[in-house]
């Protein structure tokens, strides 16, 4: 449908509402246009939509599942870049705990059921991955290291 023929069927279309009365649209294209543009339309959130991410302790049970990354971080007082570097394999724990993203498409968990039962191995078998874990003392030292860092720096902070 050409301007011509849209401006003749709906002419609201052909202008674009603002605060300083109707203008009439821009031509199309061109990088110039995009700055100039008054547009009232929706956009597409430039965040990707929040991923759930569970929690495994050092005897490797699912302990927690969280609805994001950002709320995992802020409940257990860990970065979410050190979280998020677990979930995606470039990390084996963090402060004692392995972390995963939940694959709904590959996994189903049942919260009552799967609470305490699923182990982080049985899990990443089941989503096809492969990786490498601590074993149960190690990661208890690491945690006892990390949180003795993790005071110090508090307790510089506060002098």
């Amino acid at each position: 449908m050409s301007m011509k023929n849209l401006k003749t069927t709906a002419p609201h279309l052909s202008t674009i509402r603002s605060g300083r009365g109707r203008q009439p649209l821009p031509p199309a294209g061109g990088a110039e246009n995009l700055k100039t543009r008054n547009c009232d339309m929706t956009k597409r959130s430039i965040f990707n939509a929040p991923k759930i991410v569970l929690v495994f302790n050092n005897q490797r049970v699912l302990i927690s599942m969280y609805k994001s990354l950002n709320v995992a971080s802020q409940a257990m007082n860990i970065s979410a870049q050190s979280i998020s570097l677990c979930c995606l394999g470039n990390r084996i724990s963090c402060y004692g705990c392995y972390f995963r993203y939940y694959y709904s498409d590959k996994v189903e968990i049942v919260p009552h059921l799967d609470f305490g039962r699923l182990r982080v191995e049985e899990y990443d078998r089941m989503c096809g991955e492969v990786r490498r874990y601590r074993d149960s003392k190690e990661l208890s030292r690491r945690k006892l290291c990390a949180e003795k860092r993790r005071k110090l720096k508090n307790e510089a902070k506060h002098e």
